[in-house]
């Protein structure tokens, strides 16, 4: 009689541990699934409000949704997640806005990984280190593309003289207007941690 209960009672332990497995990977799907959409919707709006077109002097005055976007989901997936998220929203970006950004994947994926690393040191995943976190990456992203551009402008022959001072003006004030713009993102993210987020695992829930 005590072998049997034993039996049943590691059956129904095995049973327990395969519905929470298939319960995470249900979770992990829809997590990183959600994550996807809401690249590619900000990737749309960037193309479509902002009119995105590429690392030209012209069409700097976007701001940085993607790699805030990137910088978030890094913050809570860390260096791995992240880099691999950050390959992907950078292609993603580089398809939208034709071949002139085809670094885009690197920078992404730089910034996925970096902020995968601080997030895991730190284990702070609250609003304002999301701010600090996603502010640096806005200004690192901005000078990124000055120096993309300033290169794309040398081998054009155009002047540094007319070309420099603009594209500096410019990208200067596209940082600190996408380090606020892209405040709002930390929302989605947090809401996203809360519905996916398994409340019998232990683990301290995410702070919104």
């Amino acid at each position: 009689m005590a072998r049997f209960y034993g039996a049943r009672t590691a059956s129904r332990a095995y049973r327990d541990r395969a519905r929470q497995r298939r319960r995470a990977f249900l979770r992990g799907g829809i997590k990183w699934l959600c994550y996807a959409v809401i690249a590619l919707l900000l990737c749309v709006t960037e193309g479509t409000l902002f009119a995105f077109q590429g690392a030209s002097a012209a069409a700097i005055g976007t701001p940085y949704f993607l790699p805030a976007w990137v910088t978030a989901v890094a913050m809570l997936e860390g260096a791995v997640g992240g880099a691999w998220f950050g390959i992907a929203a950078g292609l993603l970006s580089s398809a939208a806005g034709g071949d002139a950004l085809y670094v885009l994947p690197v920078f992404y994926m730089l910034y996925g990984f970096s902020i995968g690393l601080l997030g895991g040191h730190f284990l702070k995943k609250g609003f304002w280190f999301y701010a600090v976190y996603e502010t640096a990456v806005c200004m690192l992203h901005g000078m990124f593309l000055l120096a993309f551009s300033v290169i794309s402008a040398a081998f054009a022959g155009e002047s540094f003289g007319v070309v420099l001072p603009m594209l500096w003006t410019g990208i200067l004030s596209d940082m600190i207007v996408s380090a606020l713009w892209c405040l709002p993102l930390y929302l989605p993210l947090a809401l996203i941690r809360r519905i996916t987020k398994d409340k019998t695992d232990g683990v301290q829930s995410f702070p919104s």
